[in-house]
């Protein structure tokens, strides 16, 4: 059975750049961090010793599945060896955990160790090529030293109303901006992008309009009024921009947006985990508000915690779990119906990486209480309970 299994998992797992990718190590520039080989290759700063350079090298050998070597350390091994290495594991003592960690990175279905035997699986064919992404440019963090200097949300007095009425302040929305519903201000913001990064940069952002009567202006995606919420890479670079429409979206208007073509990366919240002792508790939540509410919620309860916000379960990546290594973790997705769906498959992505405590991941699972349905509402909530009492 287990032979099988690592045939599948080797063959589903074969692409170096995906690989790595989902398994958290291309964090950081390219060029830089890591960088790209001759065809799929890569070659990344080794997980089996510290290192500022890169040196160990992740390709795809004459089988078709993935080889590695490190020319620091000389470490060598496959797929499941990387594998091992990053989710700190024993893949002799521990190989079952190891190989159920490569069938959920593969998407396949963990053995049946039950079972003494079961039919023949042929194994599974080489995935095809993902698409490629956008490359990590950092035109978004020059974009976003534009929209600090000339559009802060402290001189918006209807964002900084709309943060109040959710429980947050200037402290809390620290570095956020504001596209306003104006035209002039808009296009004049516009200017000075465009003064900052050049028309090309501008159109590559993914805020403009690409075609029609519109070109090169806004896009119509991005009209407002809309708080703008950085996201940031873990070397604390602006990574994307997400736009949340303030006041009652008009039909056929997206609450919620993002640069065409340039979605997360990271989740919210990611940069200050280089800060966080490993010992406090990492809860992952829907979205930017939330994290930002789950923070503030577990100071006024004398509680250290920090949260990484996700846009939404759909949003989640592979290679996200990676951040969370060696961490206690806390799964406080929303409460409604694709939150439930996706609950028990995440805190088994997070069990492989999450903190032990004995023999058990230090893994748990919470939702508001009284029939909220995320952590923004109950902050909210509770301030006005406290406001109650206190009057």
């Amino acid at each position: 059975m287990s032979t099988d299994h690592v045939a599948r998992v080797k063959a589903a797992l074969s692409d170096p750049i995906d690989l790595c990718e989902r398994l958290g190590l291309l964090a950081g520039r390219p060029g830089r961090d890591w960088h790209r080989q001759t065809g799929r290759g890569v070659t990344v700063r080794c997980p089996w010793h510290d290192e500022k350079t890169p040196s160990c090298s992740v390709t795809r050998g004459p089988d078709g599945t993935v080889r590695v070597k490190c020319f620091g350390c000389e470490a060598t091994g496959d797929a499941l060896h990387l594998v091992a290495e990053v989710y700190r594991l024993d893949l002799r003592a521990g190989f079952r955990e190891v190989l159920e960690a490569g069938c959920d990175l593969a998407n396949i279905p963990r053995p049946d160790w039950s079972r003494d035997a079961e039919p023949i699986v042929r194994p599974l064919p080489v995935r095809p090529l993902p698409p490629p992404e956008p490359p990590e440019d950092g035109l978004l963090h020059a974009v976003w030293s534009v929209l600090v200097r000339r559009a802060p949300v402290v001189e918006h007095p209807e964002a900084m109303g709309y943060l109040r009425a959710r429980g947050l302040d200037a402290s809390e929305a620290r570095g956020w901006c504001v596209l306003a519903e104006h035209v002039d201000v808009r296009e004049a913001l516009r200017d000075a992008i465009v003064a900052e990064v050049g028309e090309d940069g501008w159109r590559a952002s993914g805020l403009a309009c690409v075609e029609g009567p519109r070109e090169g202006w806004w896009s119509g995606a991005w009209r407002g009024p809309r708080l703008l919420i950085p996201w940031r890479a873990p070397d604390r670079d602006v990574q994307t921009i997400q736009g949340r429409y303030l006041g009652t979206c008009p039909e056929g208007t997206a609450k919620y947006v993002f640069p065409s073509g340039r979605r997360p990366r990271w989740p919210f919240g990611c940069d200050a985990l280089g800060t966080t002792p490993l010992d406090v508790p990492v809860a992952v939540v829907e979205g930017a508000l939330d994290a930002v509410s789950w923070t503030v919620l577990a100071r006024r309860h004398g509680v250290a915690s920090v949260a990484l916000g996700i846009p939404g379960v759909q949003g989640w990546r592979p290679s996200w779990p990676a951040l969370l290594r060696r961490r206690p973790c806390i799964l406080a997705l929303d409460a409604d119906a694709s939150g439930e769906a996706r609950a028990k498959a995440l805190v088994a992505e997070l069990a492989i990486v999450a903190r032990r405590v004995g023999h058990r991941p230090d893994v748990t699972l919470r939702r508001p209480k009284g029939g909220l349905k995320d952590w923004n509402d109950a902050l909210v909530a509770q301030l006005a309970e406290v406001a109650r009492v206190a009057s």
